[in-house]
């Protein structure tokens, strides 16, 4: 009997201890499936595009990230964004979406995006109009002529010659600063450098890239209006020791002017 007592006793902690071991059982994990979608993996600067996560299950939040920033969040199906890319440099990128269940886990999603610059484009401080590889390295022009103590003519630079460097508008500014001796120059903005739009390595053009500014002015916009001498845009390079070159935008007229016999007007430009 006594044998039949023990017997009924550990049957009884055997079935506790199956049921207990039933109910701490763990519960399936959480997973939630996300994609991201967009109209294109191609981006540009300045153009807006849509950006959607879509889930397997129902979430709280959808953040989304474009190289680790956050560019919007969103609470309702289907989960959607805009976001217009601003001076963003040229080549790979990631989009990032991080969903948050209704348990308040987090789930991601990351995928490679490329953008890609176009001439006509704004980016570092200007607009983008000429090449030297595509998409990649190039010239920017100022958005407006250049603007200081209330003018916007400006003589070239001292009587002195700096050289006839046609392609290399950045040393010939140096030069020009370095030869100019009151702000009616100007030449003598640049002393220190100038700077504008956040960037300080703008320059005066030197004819070449003056040329190729004028081949691509509809694209950059704001130009004078004016086919005489009033409507002439100096370059950085000189002729000889009392002359410079300069451009005008809306007629043939252009070649040699006297450095310090005419105000002239002045688009900067810099390099990407």
């Amino acid at each position: 009997m006594r044998q039949v007592y023990f017997i009924l006793i550990a049957l009884v902690l055997l079935f506790f201890s199956c049921s207990k071991k039933q109910d701490t059982q763990p519960e399936p994990e959480e997973t939630i499936k996300v994609e991201i979608t967009l109209v294109d993996s191609v981006l540009f600067n300045g153009t807006e595009i849509s950006i959607s996560a879509q889930t397997d299950a129902e979430i709280k939040e959808a953040r989304f990230y474009f190289d680790g920033l956050q560019i919007g969040s969103s609470i309702v199906a289907p989960y959607t964004i805009k976001y217009k890319p601003i001076d963003i440099e040229p080549g790979e990128h990631e989009i990032n979406c991080i969903v948050v269940s209704i348990s308040g886990k987090e789930f991601h999603k990351s995928i490679p995006v490329h953008l890609k610059l176009r001439l006509g484009d704004t980016y570092q401080g200007g607009i983008v109009f000429y090449f030297y590889i595509e998409g990649i390295s190039g010239l920017i022009a100022a958005k407006e002529d250049l603007y200081h103590n209330g003018t916007d003519r400006f003589y070239w630079a001292d009587n002195i010659g700096i050289g006839r460097n046609t392609s290399d508008g950045f040393n010939n500014t140096k030069k020009m600063a370095e030869h100019s001796s009151n702000d009616e120059q100007v030449g003598y903005l640049f002393k220190q450098g100038y700077s504008y739009e956040g960037y300080d390595d703008w320059y005066i053009p030197a004819k070449d890239e003056l040329v190729l500014m004028k081949e691509n002015k509809n694209m950059i916009g704001g130009f004078a209006q004016e086919t005489n001498w009033q409507g002439l845009y100096w370059s950085s390079s000189e002729l000889s020791d009392v002359n410079a070159e300069a451009l005008n935008f809306n007629s043939l007229m252009g070649n040699t002017y006297g450095k310090n016999s005419y105000s002239l007007k002045v688009r900067l430009i810099r390099k990407f």
